[in-house]
Order: C-alpha cells, then sequence, then structure tokens
C-alpha cells in the first residue's frame, strides 16, 4: 500500500510539473544562479572583494530565468573574472584565456553541456562537489567529464589565488606586475598531483557509475549510486585526499541527494518513460519507450448530506 502512495505522489508531481514546466525550469536557474553567485561571494569576502553587490547578483538571476540553462555558466565565470579583475589584471587575464580555450575546444561542439562547468565549480568552492559526482553519471555521458574538469580546475585556480593572496596585494599595492615566478605558480594550480589524483578518482567513478545505470537489471540506478559512493570514498581514504570524517559525511550526503533526485527522476518502477542510445558504425540512435500503462490516481468521493427542515413525527 505504501508503495502505491508513493507512485500515486510521484505521478501527481510529474502531472503537476508537466502542467507548471516552463514557470518552474524558470525558478530553478534563477535559483542555481543565485545560489552559485552567493557561493561566488562569499569566496570573494575572503579577498575583501566585493564585486558581486546585491543589484549585480539580482541582475544575473533575474536574466538566469529568461536564458538557456548555459547561461550560468557563463554567469559565473563573469562574476569570477569580475572578481579577480578587482584582485590583480594579469590573474583575470589568465583566467580568461582559459576560459577562452574551453569555450573553442569543446562548447562550440557540445553547448548543451555549458551548465555542467559552472554547476561543478560552485560545488568544489562550496565543498561539497560529491553531489555533482553522484548525480551527473546518472543522467549524461562520460563527455560530461570535460566540463566537469573545466569547472574542476577554475575552481582550484580560484583556490591557488586565495593561497597567493597577500603576494598578490603586495605586489598590486606597491604598483608592480606579478612576477612570472608567480604566475607560473598560478598557472602551475591548473596541474599538480592533487588535482591529477581528485580528478582520476572521479572519472573512475564517473565511468563505473554509467556502465551500471545503463545495465538493464532492475534498479540499476540505485546500484550505481552505492557502487559510485563506496568506490569514492575508498579513492578519497587510499590517497589522503581529505580526512576520514569530512570524506564519509560528504559522501553520505552526496548518496543522499543522489537517492532524492532518483525519487523524482527515475522511479522505482516499469511505468516510467525510458530514454535509451545505442550506437552502430554509421549512427547513434536516441529511443524514446513511452509505457502504455501509467499509475492511476486514486479520486476523492465527496459526499454531501442535506438536511432537511421538519418536524419529527
Amino acid at each position: 500500500m505504501s508503495a502505491r502512495l508513493l507512485l500515486e505522489f510521484l505521478e501527481k508531481i510529474r502531472v503537476f510539473t508537466g502542467k507548471a514546466d516552463r514557470y518552474l525550469r524558470a525558478a530553478g536557474k534563477a535559483l542555481l544562479m543565485l545560489a552559485g553567485l552567493l557561493v561566488l561571494a562569499r569566496f570573494g569576502r575572503l579577498w575583501g572583494q566585493h564585486f558581486l553587490t546585491a543589484p549585480v547578483i539580482a541582475v544575473f538571476t533575474a536574466a538566469a530565468a529568461f536564458l538557456p540553462a548555459g547561461f550560468f555558466t557563463f554567469g559565473v565565470f563573469v562574476a569570477a573574472l569580475g572578481m579577480l579583475f578587482q584582485l590583480s589584471l594579469e590573474a583575470a587575464l589568465l583566467m580568461l584565456l582559459a576560459s577562452l580555450l574551453m569555450l573553442v575546444l569543446y562548447y562550440s561542439f557540445r553547448p548543451h553541456h555549458g551548465v555542467i562547468a559552472g554547476v561543478f565549480l560552485v560545488m568544489v568552492l562550496a565543498g561539497f562537489p560529491e553531489a555533482a559526482l553522484l548525480v551527473l553519471p546518472l543522467f549524461v555521458t562520460p563527455f560530461a567529464l570535460i566540463p566537469m574538469a573545466f569547472g574542476y580546475l577554475g575552481a582550484v585556480y580560484l583556490q591557488t589565488v586565495a593561497g597567493n593572496l597577500s603576494t598578490i596585494t603586495t605586489a598590486e599595492s606597491a604598483g608592480e606586475t606579478i612576477s612570472a615566478e608567480l604566475l607560473i605558480q598560478l598557472a602551475g594550480g591548473f596541474v599538480n598531483r592533487q588535482v591529477i589524483l581528485w580528478f582520476g578518482a572521479a572519472a573512475v567513478v564517473f565511468t563505473v557509475m554509467w556502465l551500471i545505470r545503463r545495465q538493464a537489471f532492475p534498479f540499476a540506478h540505485t546500484v550505481a549510486v552505492g557502487a559510485g559512493a563506496l568506490l569514492w570514498l575508498a579513492a578519497v581514504l587510499f590517497f589522503g585526499l581529505e580526512s576520514v570524517g569530512a570524506a564519509v559525511l560528504h559522501t553520505v550526503l552526496g548518496v543522499l541527494v543522489a537517492l532524492v533526485v532518483l525519487g523524482f527522476r527515475v522511479p522505482g518502477d516499469f511505468t516510467r518513460t525510458e530514454y535509451v542510445e545505442f550506437e552502430d558504425d554509421d549512427y547513434y540512435y536516441y529511443v524514446k519507450a513511452v509505457p502504455k500503462l501509467k499509475v492511476p490516481l486514486g479520486r476523492t468521493q465527496v459526499k454531501t448530506f442535506n438536511q432537511q427542515d421538519g418536524s419529527s413525527r
């Protein structure tokens, strides 16, 4: 009985979201932009930067509601560039060159993956990338590892700048340009042992989850989340990327986020619409399988009792 009530609840949500899809999408994009900019603003205040004022955040949030989802990544990178420009022109130019390289090499071919880089950058800065890592493989292909790498490297670069804040501010206050050694150190933040180990482990977890969730056995998505969480926890502890307490806490919270998303996007029955993709030597095939049977919603019956006036006999 409880399983049926859950299915009816999910079906009601599906019907409601289908009717209000336009407004929900706009609100979701606006909230996503607001959350991302607030994380960046909190990070920028550690530098003493105030580029992301309330009016700037309000303008970006309002624009995100009416523009494509890829505008989120554009807004996040513009905000990051603005913060860096207030701090140091050289640091901002280095970030700009990396962003243009990302645009030319990838997003001109796969613009629908644009939002992934911005989401991953914000989640890394927020200290909780496990949520995105355990959710994305359930819905996208391993091509998404490329924008994930761009977002992760962008966050690492901002953290590297924050680690050299005193040297940069001293040079700027003296009216000097950043030395070549410091620029090389900032650029080296993109590639070091920690970055390679972290993203290498993330790529393995992503690929394993993607392979499992494509299988035909029941609850493949849930099994993929569990396997990915265990594999990620083992990799983090083995390479010493986080402390034991932080690794366990972040992984558990990431699993909970993934299960909540699965509850709304992939119900645990066979009445949902399935999207299957496969390929041969010449073509990619994208199939939408719509079931004939849907969960019938319970009908509420209302009985009306009219009181009749009159004396009793």
